[in-house]
């Protein structure tokens, strides 16, 4: 990485707390920050649980929108920390999607 140069902060979320996960910086110095990656493990052998999926050809964005910032508006309090007003949001976020294009199988 260069000296004294402003650099870029990449993240990689999961809400998947399993061992199959492995994220790591690729060491190159092509700009001002590193590549970051993540690599999933699968196995042939292992039976895995159905998996759950959004459909979203019925989502009405406009819908989705209103509702979300109708509930942002009504939930997040100004006295709050940073923390806690992200994880309201994340909270709020995920119960209008849900609302909005539930999880199927």
């Amino acid at each position: 990485m260069h000296d004294c140069t402003p650099s870029l902060l990449d993240h990689i979320y999961t809400n998947d707390n399993l061992h199959y996960l492995y994220p790591g910086l690729f060491p190159l110095d092509i700009s001002d920050h590193l590549p970051s990656f993540l690599l999933i493990e699968f196995s042939k052998n292992k039976q895995h649980a159905p998996l759950w999926r959004r459909c979203y050809k019925n989502l009405n964005v406009d819908s989705f929108l209103f509702d979300l910032d109708d509930k942002l508006r009504r939930n997040v309090s100004n006295n709050l920390d940073a923390d806690s007003k992200f994880t309201l949001f994340l909270d709020t976020f995920i119960d209008v999607v849900n609302t909005h294009s539930p999880l199927v199988k």
